[in-house]
């Protein structure tokens, strides 16, 4: 309910619904209600009032088929405003629950990562032992130690993801937009952003 694109929605529907009604109320006879008071003299006689009150209708019987249709079209016209924001709210709910989909498997993703690290940092240190105690030559060293490098690179890259799956899930619930609109007046992205920090191994 937080994103702008519902929000116009609404007010769309709103709006070709009030104009639906308009069309309608058009429809109905106008009625219109008057008065008058008049003060009657002359030089010789004495003043006399007198006064007049009426009523008066007007409806149009018929135009041509012409309002009926403009009616029919306004109603038409509503009717597709809500078919849109129905459609319009089934794509918004399926993008929240992609966006969400998505960030479980980044965290999954990166779980798995993290653990990767852990066993290439215990395959590094087990190589160091062994070259120091000549079981193991320099390139199986350098090959430990390129692999820790990778997979430290990968827990990055899945740290970085993780992040832009979670700020897509804020995205897809509207929350980004109410970060940096306050009052109906944009902010400062400087003043709204918090730093983010993501523990990776490096």
């Amino acid at each position: 309910d937080r994103r702008p694109e519902l929000a116009a929605a609404k007010r769309m529907a709103l709006l070709k619904q009030r104009e639906y009604s308009g069309a309608v109320r058009g429809y109905s006879p106008v009625v219109n209600a008057f008065a008058s008071y008049d003060w009657d003299t002359d030089y010789h006689s004495d003043p006399q009032g007198s006064y007049t009150v009426g009523v008066s209708a007007r409806w149009e019987l018929f135009t041509g088929f012409r309002r009926p249709s403009a009616i029919a079209q306004k109603k038409a016209e509503w009717r597709a405003a809500q078919r849109d924001l129905e459609k319009l709210r089934a794509n918004l709910q399926l993008d929240l629950k992609q966006a969400y989909l998505r960030a479980v498997e980044a965290f999954k993703r990166l779980s798995v990562v993290k653990k990767s690290v852990e066993s290439a940092e215990e395959a590094l240190r087990i190589t160091r032992e062994r070259y120091k105690e000549g079981a193991a030559n320099i390139t199986e060293l350098l090959t430990a130690q390129v692999g820790l490098t990778a997979m430290r690179t990968r827990d990055v890259a899945a740290c970085y993801d993780y992040l832009t799956a979670m700020s897509n899930v804020r995205r897809a619930r509207g929350e980004l937009i109410a970060d940096f609109v306050s009052e109906g007046k944009a902010s400062s992205l400087w003043e709204t952003a918090e730093p983010v920090i993501c523990r990776c191994n490096t």
